[in-house]
């Protein structure tokens, strides 16, 4: 054993710039007792993956035995690479940028998946170099730069809160107007009411240089795509060209510590059922003859498109075939079969309104309707780029016909990946709702409020993270390249998706899918439960500082002579149009905070789900081998061609495009944890007669809520045990406490 260490310690000695004697006792294994045999079965369970040992699975489980157990960016190698990285790389062409990548990447994996990425014929680096345009790759350059920066220097700590804002005068407070809406006296909180110690993330900014006015991005050749892998056989990492390159360019930001779902030894002893053949549920699932289209039922209903399905009902009394004097007409074959279908469709997932947006030259436009039976099994999917509805083919249909609807499909994933992120969390989410509350907050509660320090943990970052997004979002950006849209159209779409905002609250939004099973569509399930807990602790805190809610709202004294609260809760109706209606009051007030805690965590990460690692991860675990393949769940466009098979998945540009979305959306650090982080942003108001009782009263209140999210977590684990994917959105571990980077 320490001579196979040794020699992977030797091979990452030359790109880390140290001794072997100084990490040496970083890779060495524990060999004491309590170690030891934990260490054995780490191995033991490797080699089994890796060797393919018999590990008494049956046939049916072979969807999930075929991938080889990946390397893990997570230790002490990797920590020690980054912590040596001196970030004095200039540009994309700077060699020093590829010394940093080369360092970290062969800090964790094997000899020859490293020589693979330094393949000088079919390298993906030679292949990056060759194909990217010069914005793309300055701004992937950026985009590491700053993933790197944020994990050296800015990893979250509680010293990086703020404890005491700034109180800001609301006659000096400052808004940033949106080009793209057409409210303009509309605007989003300036960037130097940030007060937090945050990562400042960078971007190229393509007005700064003319020839970035060219979207070389969109030239064909610049579209390579990746060479096919057999199916139902094993692949193996430096074989997955697609693979090597999210491994490469996340800078070891893939790991067992950023996501439970990428096959490492260490996920596979902490989440062994994740990998160990599925349960019954999915196993029934895939021995049906027709599982080769089943990750569109795993989208639409238990991942990120569970918001746009719905219970679709045919009435065909609007298709009257009798005339007015009571002679029937003939009815086609044609209409017949379109009854047939439209009466045999249950649910619908529905995106079509993405077909009003124009796209570029080389592009379809977005926007599809697939169409679900009882069993939730997809049986068509509507395309509005063509204008032509795709029946599920048989077993009779030619190739041509199948190709063409995995495009349909593909058609309708992006659409629906965009949908979520683009429309519902940056536009409706981040630009209108999250502002709001962030806004108010800042305004109209005192440093001191209780209300303020309650929704501190949950604002944290927002200001910087809202501001950098911004000019994500800049003409020939990152986004208006990444995305196919004209920008015309792309600013259209961001206006109109601001303007259809209405304010409702979360749990409701997943209630037209409540009859569902909890194995089949979670969403509705988990979410019910996470408000329920965290409307009790903000019930509860409500007690602390405003006594017992009385039984006539007006005998509420306390609250009702709030005047920041009354400010703070009216400027949200106001900026949110909430109906009048829902006047000032406790009631409203806990719903209002419930609604915003439960969107910036739990909510955040499920519209962002297509545009994280551990989609991929679970998409290779837990989709049909048939259908699966690594760049078809990582897309941003519909690229156009004449052959359908080849334009259903992200190629090499399409790709990183994808990533560079993922990477400026910063680290991920899961740390909604009100023990650890949070605990000492309680309210200290010496002016307050009780405040030791309030703070006593609230470190306990803290504490139980904590307890209640995690109880919870682990209710929802072993309910994904019998999932047909599972459905970590309201896991605590799993949550960001905010919409920071």
């Amino acid at each position: 054993v320490y001579a196979k260490i040794s020699i992977r310690v030797s091979e990452a000695i030359a790109c880390m710039g140290v001794s072997s004697s100084e990490i040496a006792v970083n890779t060495i294994p524990c060999c004491c007792d309590e170690c030891d045999d934990e260490y054995w079965m780490e191995q033991e369970t490797k080699e089994t993956f890796q060797e393919g040992k018999d590990v008494n699975v049956s046939d049916d489980d072979q969807h999930w035995q075929n991938d080889e157990v990946l390397a893990d960016a997570d230790n002490s190698n990797t920590t020690q690479v980054l912590k040596r990285m001196s970030l004095d790389a200039s540009n994309f062409n700077d060699i020093a940028l590829w010394r940093m990548l080369d360092a970290i990447f062969a800090s964790y994996q094997p000899q020859q998946v490293v020589d693979q990425i330094m393949n000088s014929h079919d390298g993906v680096k030679t292949d990056l170099t060759a194909i990217l345009d010069e914005y793309t790759k300055h701004s992937l350059f950026q985009a590491l730069i700053n993933n790197i920066k944020h994990r050296n220097e800015y990893r979250f700590s509680v010293q990086k809160i703020a404890i005491n804002d700034f109180n800001t005068n609301p006659h000096k407070y400052q808004t940033v107007p949106l080009w793209f809406y057409d409210n303009h006296e509309y605007g989003i909180v300036a960037d130097l009411h940030e007060s937090d110690k945050v990562c400042e993330y960078e971007t190229v900014h393509p007005s700064e240089n003319d020839k970035y006015a060219r979207l070389e991005c969109d030239e064909a050749f610049r579209h390579k795509s990746y060479p096919k892998l057999p199916l139902n056989t094993a692949s193996s990492v430096e074989s997955d060209k697609c693979l090597l390159q999210l491994l490469y360019l996340s800078a070891g930001n893939i790991s067992s510590a950023t996501s439970m779902y990428c096959k490492t030894a260490r996920n596979q002893s902490d989440h062994a059922w994740l990998f160990g053949g599925g349960n019954s549920f999915q196993r029934e699932l895939y021995s049906a003859d027709d599982d080769d289209d089943h990750e569109c039922t795993l989208i639409a209903f238990g991942s990120f498109g569970q918001q746009y399905t719905s219970v679709y009902s045919y009435r065909d009394d609007d298709d009257d075939s009798s005339t007015h004097d009571g002679l029937y007409r003939r009815v086609s074959m044609q209409e017949e079969k379109r009854r047939k279908f439209l009466s045999s469709a249950q649910y619908i997932n529905d995106v079509s309104y993405l077909k009003r947006y124009s796209v570029r030259d080389g592009f379809n436009r977005y926007g599809a309707v697939a169409y679900f039976d009882g069993e939730c099994r997809v049986i068509a999917i509507q395309t509005y780029w063509d204008n032509k509805i795709w029946m599920k083919p048989n077993r009779d249909r030619d190739e041509q016909y199948v190709a063409s609807w995995r495009y349909a499909k593909w058609v309708w994933k992006v659409s629906n990946a965009i949908s979520a992120h683009l429309c519902d969390w940056i536009a409706k989410c981040r630009l209108v709702e999250i502002n709001a509350f962030v806004m108010a907050a800042q305004k109209k509660l005192n440093v001191n409020h209780p209300v303020r320090r309650i929704l501190k943990p949950f604002m944290f970052g927002t200001v910087s993270a809202n501001s950098f997004l911004l000019k994500l979002l800049k003409k020939h950006g990152i986004y208006h390249r990444a995305f196919g849209f004209e920008y015309n159209s792309f600013c259209l779409l961001m206006n109109d998706a601001m303007n259809a905002y209405k304010f409702r609250i979360l749990k409701k939004r997943f209630k037209k899918l409540s009859r569902l099973p909890e194995k089949t569509c979670p969403a509705y399930h988990d979410f019910k439960a996470f408000w329920q807990v965290i409307e009790g602790f903000m019930a509860k805190y409500f007690e602390i500082y405003y006594g017992a809610a009385p039984e006539e709202e007006r005998d509420d004294y306390d609250l009702n002579d709030d005047r920041e609260l009354k400010q703070f809760y009216g400027d949200i109706v106001t900026t949110l149009k909430i109906d009048p209606k829902f006047r000032f009051k406790r009631f409203n007030l806990v719903m209002l905070i419930t609604h915003f805690i439960c969107t910036v965590t739990a909510y955040n990460k499920h519209l962002n789900e297509a545009f994280t690692f551990d989609t991929v991860f679970k998409a290779k675990l837990f989709y049909p081998r048939h259908s699966y393949s690594t760049p078809s769940n990582c897309g941003c466009a519909v690229r156009a061609t004449s052959h359908a098979d080849k334009a259903c998945e992200s190629d090499m540009t399409s790709l990183t495009h994808w990533m560079l979305i993922v990477l400026n959306s910063g680290v991920k650090e899961k740390n909604f944890d009100l023990n650890k982080y949070w605990f000492y942003l309680i309210p200290d108001d010496k002016s307050r007669a009780n405040n030791d009782q309030c703070k006593r009263k609230t470190i306990s209140l803290f504490r139980e809520c904590q307890q209640d999210l995690e109880n919870l977590e682990m209710q929802i684990k072993t309910k994904n045990k019998g999932r047909a994917i599972p459905y970590d959105c309201c896991c605590v571990s799993q949550l960001q406490s905010s919409a920071c980077l």
